[in-house]
């Protein structure tokens, strides 16, 4: 896939490239090239991921590793393989304390850590929209609850809301036939 992709590949088997000469050099066998020129200096190598997007090529297959996006060995057991990520890795997770208390999900929070040592937090839930995932966890130890009350006449495993008391995690999926479970 892509311009020159796996250009001249001689020798080697079951590699796939996508983008402009992606893997251009490779001779080695079960390799993943995604973006343009990534890859291109990689020549004897086998079960290699990489994904890089240039739009010139790296000085060499070294740097071609360490500027990518990312790279990794793929093996036989988990043990053996390696991913490396060059990048800022963002997870959705956002903590909220008391304060914060009554405290409104934004369309951006995934997981929300509760940290109630403070006081008691209640959580209210946007409208739902088919198939969000939530993870809110009550991440206190002081004893207090974390209140979860959905929007409208929306449910939360059937039942007006829900409380988390410390330690406990509720992950939720929305369906709009049965609400948040």
């Amino acid at each position: 896939m892509g311009a020159d992709a796996l250009e001249d590949l001689a020798t080697g088997n079951g590699n796939l490239a996508g983008g402009y000469y992606a893997g251009g050099n490779l001779t080695g066998s079960r390799c993943i090239f995604l973006g343009s020129f990534s890859g291109y200096r990689q020549v004897a190598v086998d079960d290699m991921l990489l994904v890089d997007s240039r739009n010139a090529f790296r000085a060499d297959a070294a740097t071609e590793l360490t500027h990518s996006i990312l790279y990794g060995t793929m093996a036989a057991t988990p043990e053996d393989q390696q991913l490396t990520i060059n990048a800022g890795l963002h997870i959705d997770a956002t903590r909220i304390i008391d304060t914060d208390s009554p405290y409104t999900i934004d369309l951006g929070d995934v997981n929300l850590y509760c940290d109630t040592d403070g006081g008691a937090i209640t959580v209210n839930l946007q409208a739902g929209v088919e198939g969000r995932r939530l993870r809110i966890v009550n991440c206190g130890t002081g004893g207090n609850d974390v209140t979860i009350t959905p929007n409208g006449a929306e449910t939360v495993r059937g039942d007006a809301g829900q409380t988390l008391a410390d330690g406990e995690i509720l992950i939720l999926v929305y369906n709009a036939t049965e609400g948040w479970y």
